[in-house]
């Protein structure tokens, strides 16, 4: 009766250790089958992810030339104003000093004619042009910073993606060693849960297209900003080239019509320096031979004069021949 106890116990537990055996490899290979799937959804997850980075920074980069190009031409038109501005201080400057010089006329030609309302006409465009020229000058000013400002956030973003996209790679390259399956199944028993649940987000985050943080968000958001920063500055660049061409228009209109001014200004002042010299030459014809005819009268009543007193000589002394002629 021992012995057949004892042989039943025997069994008994070459049958136990045969199941747990056989629970054991069964359980292992359910791990193995659930890590394997954990890592194929992992996988999916991280080429989506490379996939929308990748896109995303695609669209930095190209955010990043629009800027540079717009940053590029505001630049030059920056430089077209100063250039600009600089011009037209210097011909304010003539201005004034045209208007000072004129000043120095005589008096009685100190008159409010063509040439000092066109000067004052051209002062008051250079001022008003200056005055646009400035407040363009601050408009691109104020958008070079903020595309400056755009450009460094879109660098550093487009730095942090191409640091990502490195990483997720390095990640998407590692592979199981198949030397160390047993091992690795049974640490990843005790992290079967983990790789379930993480496995479970990627696929959610894979198969919707979104992901629970707000990296994507913020990227859409910084180059579409910087698109609209691109074509304000695009647009403004647009109204400095006409505010530019308006600019040299009417300079070239205000000293031709100075110069027309002044043309016509010399030339009715020579007009009247002519008839002046001509009046002063009759004038002078006229006082020759005034004074040539006073000189004459003057010599005829001399001699008038002369003969009269000889005639009235005699007469004068009456008494004094009567006087002689009875003492004879």
């Amino acid at each position: 009766m021992q012995v057949d106890e004892f042989k039943l116990k025997g069994e008994y537990r070459a049958q136990l250790s045969t199941r747990v055996r056989s629970d054991n490899l069964e359980l292992q290979a359910t791990a193995a089958h659930q890590v394997e799937t954990s890592v194929g959804k992992v996988e999916a997850a991280l080429q989506s992810k490379l996939a929308k980075t990748q896109e995303l920074a695609q669209g930095l980069e190209q955010a990043l030339a629009a800027v540079n190009h717009e940053l590029a031409g505001l630049s030059r038109s920056q430089q077209r104003l100063s250039n600009m501005a600089s011009h037209l201080r210097q011909k304010a400057g003539i201005n004034k000093s045209r208007q000072q010089v004129r000043c120095d006329r005589p008096a009685r030609e100190q008159t409010c004619d063509e040439v000092t309302r066109t000067l004052m006409k051209q002062q008051d465009i250079l001022g008003s042009l200056l005055d646009r020229l400035q407040h363009g000058l601050m408009l691109v000013t104020a958008d070079m910073d903020k595309l400056n400002s755009c450009r460094q956030q879109l660098t550093r973003d487009l730095k942090d993606k191409a640091a990502a996209l490195k990483v997720d790679e390095l990640v998407l390259g590692v592979k199981q060693d198949p030397s160390t399956t047993t091992a690795a199944t049974t640490i990843m028993k005790s992290g079967a849960d983990v790789a379930r649940s993480a496995a479970a987000g990627a696929s959610k985050a894979s198969s919707s297209g979104k992901y629970s943080h707000n990296w994507e968000q913020q990227t859409s958001t910084l180059v579409q900003e910087a698109h609209h920063l691109a074509a304000g500055a695009g647009r403004l660049r647009k109204a400095i080239k006409q505010l530019l061409q308006e600019a040299q228009d009417s300079i070239h209109a205000i000293a031709h019509q100075l110069d027309a001014s002044m043309a016509t200004k010399l030339q009715a002042t020579e007009l009247l320096k002519e008839e002046l010299n001509v009046q002063l030459n009759k004038v002078q014809d006229e006082h020759s031979r005034a004074a040539y005819q006073r000189d004459q009268l003057a010599q005829e009543l001399t001699g008038k004069n002369g003969s009269a007193t000889t005639a009235r000589s005699p007469l004068q002394h009456p008494r004094c021949s009567s006087s002689r002629r009875n003492s004879r």
